[in-house]
């Protein structure tokens, strides 16, 4: 199985106060959005599906790269055999625990970051609608991932990296 980080674009949609209130800033807040590409023997996964082409209301500025990334690793759309949302819109609270979607590729519940949130892992990969829900969520998830030592890509952080422990929280350590 391989595992692929695709960056789809590079953007903002709000400041770093409104995402952040605790700090004092201004400044636009910008973040990667990134897809995943999981190849096996039999099954091409796309996980997300980035920002989607111009025109449109989220993340405005960037053009969006996601196609480009496809090529790059020889995969033409048409190609793709599931595409899994990790922010869907609808609420998937009643899908309970881990499932297999293909071989090796499995599903998770990760609610609070969006209504329907959920993680896809894949050997090993990884995100505020409901904030304690999230943060609980984050701290159960993300320990489980630093105690098993495995490579991670996360939507919203850039390349493949391992989480560890620090401190009370967590350390992105990027190869």
């Amino acid at each position: 199985m391989t595992v692929e980080s695709l960056l789809d674009c590079e953007g903002s949609f709000a400041t770093v106060h409104e995402v952040f209130p605790a700090v004092d800033s201004d400044e636009r807040w910008v973040l990667p959005i990134n897809c995943v590409l999981v190849r096996n023997a039999d099954t091409t996964v796309l996980i997300d599906t980035g920002v989607g082409p111009k025109p449109r209301t989220f993340i405005l500025e960037p053009d969006a790269r996601l196609l480009d990334g496809l090529a790059r690793h020889g995969v033409a759309p048409d190609e793709v055999d599931l595409v899994v949302h990790t922010h869907p819109l609808a609420n998937v609270e009643r899908i309970g625990g881990e499932t297999e979607l293909v071989p090796g590729v499995r599903s998770l519940p990760t609610l609070g970051h969006t209504p329907g949130h959920m993680s896809a892992r894949a050997g090993a990969v990884v995100s505020d609608h409901d904030t304690d829900r999230a943060a609980a969520t984050r701290r159960r998830f993300l320990g489980e991932l630093a105690d098993e030592g495995v490579d991670v890509i996360v939507s919203h952080f850039y390349g493949t990296g391992r989480l560890e422990r620090s401190g009370k929280g967590f350390r992105w350590a990027v190869e």
